[in-house]
C-alpha cells in the first residue's frame, strides 16, 4: 500500500460583509500543493491519483478540527471556508480511493487565520436636556 504526503497549506483571507457582533464571521482562503510521490518515492499524478482533499478546521491549536471539508479532484487546490470571530487552524489531507477504501495522506503543516468583530457602531441618537 502506497502513501503519500500533503507539501503545504497556506491560510489567506478576506473579511466578509459586517454583520452584528454575535453573528460575524470571517472567510479563509486555504491553499494547498498536492503530493507528486508517494511515500516510498514513486510518481504520483494528482489528477489521476487523488480522489480529492480534506480541509479539516477547528478553534484548538494542535487539533481537533471538528469541521471537515471535502475537496472533489486531485488538481483543486483551494477552499474557501467561513470561519468564526476568534483564531481558526486548518489542515489538509490529500485523499486516494483504493480497493481498500478511501485513504488519507498524513496532515500538512497547520494554518491558521483570526477574525476579529468589528467595534459596535455608535449611538444612534444622542440627547442632552
Amino acid at each position: 500500500m502506497k502513501r503519500f504526503f500533503v507539501v503545504v497549506l497556506v491560510i489567506m483571507g478576506m473579511m466578509s460583509i459586517p454583520l452584528p457582533v454575535g453573528a460575524y464571521v470571517g472567510t479563509a482562503v486555504c491553499e494547498w500543493t498536492p503530493p507528486t510521490s508517494f511515500e516510498d518515492g514513486s510518481p504520483l499524478v494528482p489528477a489521476v491519483d487523488l480522489s480529492g482533499f480534506r480541509v479539516k478546521c477547528g478553534q484548538t491549536h494542535g487539533g481537533p478540527y471538528p469541521n471537515i471539508y471535502d475537496v472533489v479532484g486531485g488538481s483543486v487546490t483551494t477552499k474557501s471556508v467561513s470561519i468564526p470571530v476568534g483564531t481558526t487552524y486548518c489542515i489538509v489531507t490529500a485523499v486516494t480511493t483504493s480497493v481498500y477504501g478511501s485513504l488519507e495522506s498524513a496532515n500538512s503543516p497547520e494554518g491558521s487565520k483570526t477574525i476579529v468583530a468589528p467595534p459596535a457602531g455608535g449611538c444612534k441618537t444622542f440627547i442632552m436636556r
